[in-house]
């Protein structure tokens, strides 16, 4: 038996180093070499050829290790079994997502200012307090404008009583035409005058234009004021939308109504499914990004300028063959894995497989080519695993 093994190794060898060409007559290490220094700069029917090699020679050092598997039992030397796990190779969905940080924003936020210019008297509200629409805020020093609406209102009580007595000579066609027209157009404008002046009372009470939570009040009682100058900034709850400003190169993978995964770091909220609500049609000519809008439901825990990172599924394929990235390993001539073969003696070995990859997203990587459904994939990262390795699969 032990002659036999020796012959049949001694052909092996002679079969290596015999043949036509300097290729086929040069040793496996010649070979590999030859192949390496080749792949460099090979064109692609070059590689077409080069890869051809490839699998022969892999054939030969297949045929080695089963000799010297053989070998080894004569010899009574055991080889060590490498301990691996693996997966069932299958089919699923891959799905590759875009993270965007950004904050929560409120149509309704607005920095709220006097339509007249005075001395605040009074501040009725918080900051954190919830108000009304029409709740008055601030008061400013109205003392003139009271006095006026007083003297105009006795002025209009005299003014009253002439044109009524006007108004009664005149039904009974007595007295002068112009004389009745004058006391009443006299009244009127004293009553115009009055509305005019309540007006510019009310005015003087800066009010809330909206309902919602005060977020920060700035002057003091006994400032001035002046139109245009923020005293109070309002923002409400309702109407909340992110902003999330990206690239321009996704332009054309996110669409309106497509599904986005909002979630907020900071807070104990959970993830939100929701939908782009519209997308800007122009590009931002400084940042070269495009602005997306996503509406936000009403939720007593989510207040504007709270940070909120969105989740866009910008890539998806259907039924495709999914690993772990770790799986992959690297050679001059490609990328390929180890999954589980049996040697001529029905030992379970590592073989390796050139594959195809395609996009990755975290720890997982899409497969094009070079695998099968229902090959068993080498999962266990070790520098023990090779060609034609002995491995006993761990379940």
């Amino acid at each position: 038996m032990y002659l036999k093994i020796l012959s049949i190794i001694t052909l092996l060898i002679l079969a290596v180093s015999c043949g036509g060409g300097e290729y086929d007559q040069m040793d496996l290490e010649g070979k590999l070499n030859y192949l390496l220094e080749k792949s460099e700069s090979a064109t692609d029917e070059e590689k077409v050829d080069l890869k051809a090699k490839l699998k022969s020679v892999n054939t030969e050092i297949t045929s080695y290790n089963a000799t010297i598997q053989d070998l080894k039992k004569v010899l009574g030397q055991k080889e060590k079994f490498e301990a691996v796990e693996t997966n069932l190779i299958s089919k699923s969905n891959f799905d590759r997502y875009v993270s965007l940080q950004s904050v929560v924003e409120s149509d309704l936020n607005a920095m709220i200012s006097p339509k007249m210019s005075g001395v605040i008297t009074g501040i009725n509200v918080n900051e954190g307090d919830y108000v009304k629409k029409g709740d008055i805020l601030i008061e400013i020093d109205n003392s003139i404008q009271l006095r006026r609406l007083a003297q105009a209102k006795n002025q209009l009580s005299f003014i009253e009583t002439v044109y009524q007595k006007q108004k009664r000579v005149w039904d009974k066609k007595v007295g002068s035409e112009i004389e009745f027209l004058k006391a009443k157009n006299d009244y009127e404008n004293m009553l115009e005058n009055i509305k005019l002046i309540e007006e510019e009372i009310s005015m003087l009470n800066v009010k809330a234009p909206f309902s919602g939570v005060v977020d920060m009040v700035s002057p003091k009682v006994g400032e001035a004021v002046a139109p245009g100058m923020g005293v109070i900034r309002l923002v409400s709850n309702s109407n909340l939308q992110i902003k999330v400003d990206f690239a321009e190169n996704y332009l054309t993978n996110f669409h309106k109504g497509d599904k986005v995964q909002v979630y907020f770091p900071d807070a104990d909220i959970d993830t939100l499914n929701l939908k782009i609500s519209t997308i800007s049609k122009s590009v931002d000519t400084k940042k070269r990004t495009v602005t997306a809008f996503i509406s936000v439901p009403s939720n007593s825990n989510i207040t504007p300028n709270m940070i909120a990172v969105t989740r866009f599924n910008d890539y998806s394929l259907d039924s495709a063959i999914v690993i772990p990235i770790n799986t992959i390993q690297k050679s001059n001539t490609g990328n390929y894995v180890y999954v589980v073969d049996e040697d001529s003696n029905g030992n379970k070995i590592a073989k390796s497989k050139v594959v195809k990859t395609g996009e990755s997203y975290q720890d997982k990587i899409v497969v094009l080519s070079g695998l099968e459904v229902g090959e068993e994939l080498v999962t266990t990262a070790s520098s023990n695993v090779r060609e034609g390795k002995l491995i006993e699969v761990i379940k």
